[in-house]
Parts: C-alpha cells; sequence; structure tokens
C-alpha cells in the first residue's frame, strides 16, 4: 500500500521543477515569479525523498533477514530508472537528428553513463539523476564496507557515515564556492560531490524511523506543524537569486534539505484520504519520474507545436506546458514505467512489507 502524503510530496516537488524551468519572459503573475525563483529546491526534496526510501529498501530487508543482498537491489534500481531514461534519450537523439542537430558521441556517453553532471549531456536538466546514480552506487559500497567492519550491526554507524558526508560536502562547497572571483553557481549547483549530503540525510532521517523509533516520537506531533517548518526552512530560496547570491550553495542548501526533511516527516502521518483531490495529486506523484523526464521535451518542442497553430498569450503557454508535462508524463510512466516494474517483479521479487508499516510502497 502506498504512502499517500508521500507521493503528494512528489507531485509538489515535480511541480516546483516544472515552474523552474518556465520561460521568464513568460511570467508576469509575481506569484510565480517567486515560485519560479526558488522552484530548483523541488529536486533537494526529490534527493532527501530519495535517500529515505531507497535506504529504506536496505532497512526493511536487514530487519526481515538479517543481511542485504545488493546485487538484487542494484537490479531492482536498474529496472526502474533505466527503461524510462533510454527511451527519453532515444527519442531526443531521434528527434535533434531529424532537425539536422543530432547530439554528438560524446554528450551521448555522457548521459548514458551518467556522468553529463560533470560533462556535457544531452538535456541539462538530467544532472540530478547522475547524482541518484552515484548516490546508489556509493550507498551500496558504503554498505559492502559496513558489512565487514560493522556485520553484527550493519547499520549503526549510518549517522557518523551522515555527519561525515554532511560536513564534507559543506566544507567541500564553502572553500571552492569562496576561493573564485567570478561566481557561477552551475559549477556548483550539479556535481555529486557538493549535493550528496541532502541525499544521505534522507538515509539519516529513515535509519532515525527504522532503528531509533523517530516515527513514535512524532506521533503526538500534527503533520501540518512539520510541513510548516519544513516551508519556513525552504522559504529563503524563493526569497533570495540562487544565480548571485553566494550562500545559497555554501549553507543554504543545508537549510534547505533540513527543510525537506520536515515536509517527508510531516507527509509520511497522511497515511490515506478520503478527499479526492488529494488522491488525485498522489495519484500524479506516482508519474514524477517519468513527468520529470519530460517536462522539457513538452516545454521545448511542445510549445514550439503549439506556437506553429496558433499565438498564445503566455498564460496559455504556461498552461499547456504544464498541463502537457504532467499528461506526457502520466502516458509515459504507464507506457514505460510500469510494465518495466511489473516485469521486475516478476523476475526479482520484492520483499513482503511488514503489515504494520505505513511508509508506503519504496519502488
Amino acid at each position: 500500500m502506498r504512502n499517500l502524503g508521500l507521493d503528494i510530496v512528489r507531485f509538489f516537488a515535480v511541480l516546483l521543477v516544472l515552474i523552474r524551468h518556465i520561460n521568464p519572459n513568460q511570467i508576469s503573475n509575481p506569484i510565480l515569479v517567486i515560485l519560479q525563483r526558488g522552484g530548483w529546491v523541488g529536486v533537494d526534496l526529490f534527493f532527501v525523498l530519495s535517500g529515505f526510501l531507497i535506504s529504506s529498501l536496505f532497512f526493511y530487508e536487514y530487519k526481515r533477514t538479517g543481511d542485504v543482498n545488493i546485487k538484487r537491489f542494484l537490479i531492482r534500481r536498474a529496472f526502474k530508472i533505466y527503461p524510462a531514461f533510454w527511451v527519453l534519450i532515444f527519442f531526443s537523439s531521434f528527434a535533434w537528428a531529424r532537425a539536422g542537430n543530432p547530439p554528438s558521441f560524446n554528450t551521448l556517453i555522457n548521459e548514458l553513463l551518467f556522468i553529463q553532471n560533470y560533462r556535457t549531456g544531452v538535456w541539462g536538466y538530467t544532472w540530478s539523476l547522475a547524482v541518484e546514480e552515484h548516490f546508489y552506487i556509493g550507498f551500496a559500497l558504503l554498505i559492502v564496507v559496513l558489512r565487514k567492519y560493522h556485520s553484527n550491526k550493519l547499520f549503526d554507524a549510518i549517522p557518523k557515515c551522515y555527519m561525515a558526508v554532511a560536513l564534507t560536502c559543506l566544507l567541500w562547497r564553502y572553500f571552492k564556492i569562496t576561493s573564485v572571483e567570478i561566481y557561477n553557481y552551475s559549477q556548483f549547483a550539479f556535481r555529486t560531490h557538493l549535493r550528496m549530503d541532502s541525499l544521505f540525510f534522507g538515509v539519516f532521517l529513515s535509519y532515525l524511523v527504522h532503528f531509533q523509533g523517530l516515527k513514535d516520537r512524532l506521533e503526538k506531533i500534527p503533520g501540518v506543524i512539520l510541513t510548516i517548518l519544513g516551508v519556513f526552512l525552504l522559504f529563503p530560496a524563493f526569497v533570495f537569486i540562487s544565480e548571485t547570491q553566494r550562500w545559497i550553495f555554501i549553507w543554504g542548501v543545508s537549510l534547505f534539505y533540513l527543510g525537506s526533511g520536515f515536509l517527508v516527516l510531516g507527509a509520511m502521518k497522511l497515511n490515506s484520504s478520503k478527499y479526492l483531490f488529494l488522491k488525485f495529486l498522489g495519484g500524479i506523484g506516482t508519474a514524477s519520474y517519468s513527468i520529470y523526464l519530460w517536462h522539457m521535451p513538452c516545454n521545448i518542442w511542445g510549445l514550439s507545436l503549439l506556437r506553429k497553430v496558433t499565438q498564445p498569450s503566455p498564460a496559455v503557454e504556461i498552461g499547456s506546458y504544464i498541463l502537457g508535462a504532467i499528461t506526457m508524463g502520466w502516458i509515459m510512466n504507464r507506457l514505460i514505467e510500469v510494465p518495466a516494474l511489473r516485469l521486475r517483479d516478476l523476475l526479482f521479487t520484492e520483499l513482503p512489507k511488514i503489515k504494520s508499516d505505513s511508509m508506503g510502497q519504496l519502488s
């Protein structure tokens, strides 16, 4: 059973990304201006949620079996990530080739090897997929090390690991960003070694939930309080311009993953709802990965097609782009992601969930 609250978090995370990528020249509404300014934190929200859920897969397995199967985890992740991503890259390459501007061999290789956050890729926004892919591999390797030195209590070192990663990333950002005379945020915003702490904070939260009783300790705190606190910590991203404020990518990203963590904990309390609107948002959230993959093709090519048949106003263009990206993502989720996951579950059966758990499907 899925957790509705976490699916709603997925929806708002991808919506923020969609708003972030609206053409600034189309925006006149002051609320949209503010949302676009800070919409990039939707990716940080995804990072924390991914770290939280991915590590939960290992924690579930460890609690049920006393060990973890790393090979099985990586194969199941591949079925989740690669098919939908490969379709996007194949389609994009074909479309650009038809237009007489095929991507170079190097950009294709960079994209397929998930190093596009260090080198030029086919799409600029897929840098976040590279960070997550590096996290999957890095966390699996960490477990190999923990298994060797902490076999009796495999995950007891997670808090120390998180603190080490958080401190290293923070210091690395500080010395790198303060050392440059001309600030170019893109040199620091997309690198795995500068953003990995967001994902590991999700791991740390998951550890506290699974092994330190955090979920029970939060039982008396209303989810709305945790949500308000999370929004408060994310608020500076919507006030300050990240492209010009150096402190945003030094200290701000740490603040924002803390805020994202509070949103995840607050959302975790919403197991289900009688309100159809919330169920609708959660349903869209289940397709957030495909929506993220296809939002820029809809933004660039979709709007280009629209302009060929009509002369839409900026408001119509914005609405068409967001609605089109959500619709396209939902369709591709059903056509590519869902069949791939069914095949995955057929070949590599998922461990049965603990009945008392309410965090939902983690695939």
